[in-house]
């Protein structure tokens, strides 16, 4: 895999058309001819030449070859240690390595058969992700050109050098959408945000943390979600962003994907869920949150997993009881055994559940805080099991009568 130094940009290959070429879908037809690679080896060694006419004609000869003269110009970079050929090479190497990179990527195009691995940088992950059609073919093209580049070339490379280089894409943006901070720093564009969703879906938690994303500022604003409901490429954003929702695993980034799904209108939020409810980490409300996220948009299926919790006994929250009289604490099995109940259409309160309100919305009603047991006389852990009992024998009967 071809990568720039550190630190480098090409801005060649971002000025690049985006046409795509008619050439050798083979990327064997890029390999630098024998004759050529060692007249630019020769031309790296006059770089040093004791004449400076010499000097800079060599120069301008290797600036002429473009991305026939990078496998010289990189092997002068890591074998030369002439300080004057290592700053000529590092001159002369963004632009040959741009014009190699949309080399590469004319003929990555050209391979319409996709026959032939053309080793580009974050291409196996993408296209895994998003399958080859036309449309994501022509949206790696845009992404692998555009100021995301070096994000996108840190992809499978050491996990440190990807987090770094998001975190520096990152900075290059306004620190809140579409808040003007005086420093001129744009808001993204959709590509931008889908270069954020490919990055940050390939690197663990421990080099970036979750609560530093920047995909998660941008998802749910309206510029990306027109990309997700109209255009050529909607399902290829879609794709990258059910894999940057499923590659969530801490509570709190699985809490704010949560949320983001549920304002995009997008039925990964119960995967998210679903997750979160699994995690052993982060605070108890998390868990009652994805239960009742599960029940409200779930389906049948879902009673199961929030069965498994009919014996958990975790205190959720510690709230006030109506009238303020005294301190109640609600936990995991009350949440689940509610969420069970309305779930299969059923009233809490046929199995000792006390409703905080009555005549609740359909907000209040999936609250996790919404339904408790009343243990004002210290007999909550009795009516919890009976409570639990009763609907067992209701599961069995309803099972009986199917």
């Amino acid at each position: 895999m071809i990568r720039p130094a550190l630190g480098l940009f090409v801005a060649f290959a971002v000025a690049a058309p985006l046409a795509a070429s008619d050439g050798d879908p083979n990327p064997k037809s890029l390999i630098v001819p024998v004759d050529i690679d060692r007249k630019a080896k020769e031309l790296i060694r006059s770089l040093s030449d004791a004449s400076y006419s010499q000097r800079e004609q060599a120069h301008r000869e290797l600036k002429e070859l473009g991305r026939l003269a990078l496998p010289a110009i990189q092997e002068g970079l890591a074998t030369n240690t002439s300080p004057e050929v290592q700053l000529r090479c590092e001159l002369l190497q963004p632009r040959a390595l741009g014009e190699d990179i949309k080399a590469r990527v004319e003929c990555f195009l050209a391979d319409s058969k996709s026959e032939f691995d053309h080793k580009l940088p974050g291409a196996r992950v993408y296209f895994e992700t998003v399958g080859k059609s036309e449309a994501s073919r022509k949206l790696f093209r845009e992404l692998i050109l555009s100021p995301n580049q070096k994000m996108l070339f840190s992809i499978g490379g050491a996990p440190d050098e990807l987090a770094k280089a998001i975190i520096v894409r990152r900075a290059q943006f306004r620190p809140y959408y579409g808040s003007d901070d005086g420093t001129g720093r744009p808001a993204p564009n959709a590509l931008d945000i889908a270069a954020f969703l490919l990055a940050e879906s390939c690197v663990v938690e421990k080099f970036q943390p979750r609560n530093a994303s920047q995909a998660s500022q941008f998802i749910s604003q309206p510029i990306f979600r027109s990309s997700l409901e109209s255009g050529a490429a909607k399902d290829v954003y879609l794709a990258l962003f059910n894999r940057w929702i499923d590659t969530r695993d801490d509570t709190y980034s699985l809490y704010s994907a949560m949320n983001l799904s549920t304002n995009l209108k997008m039925p990964s939020g119960v995967r998210c869920a679903k997750k979160l409810l699994a995690t052993k980490n982060g605070p108890g409300t998390y868990r009652g949150i994805a239960m009742t996220f599960i029940a409200k948009n779930g389906d049948a299926s879902d009673v199961k997993l929030l069965e498994q919790y009919l014996t958990d006994k975790t205190v959720i929250i510690t709230t006030i009881m109506p009238g303020g009289n005294r301190r109640i604490s609600i936990q995991s099995r009350d949440v689940a055994l509610a969420m069970c109940a309305l779930l299969q259409k059923k009233d809490p309160a046929d199995f000792g559940l006390t409703p905080r309100t009555k005549n609740a919305n359909e907000v209040i009603k999936f609250g996790y805080s919404h339904h408790y047991i009343d243990d004002s006389e210290g007999d909550g852990d009795t009516k919890r099991d009976d409570g639990i009992k009763k609907y067992e024998e209701w599961k069995a009967a309803e099972k009986k009568k199917n």
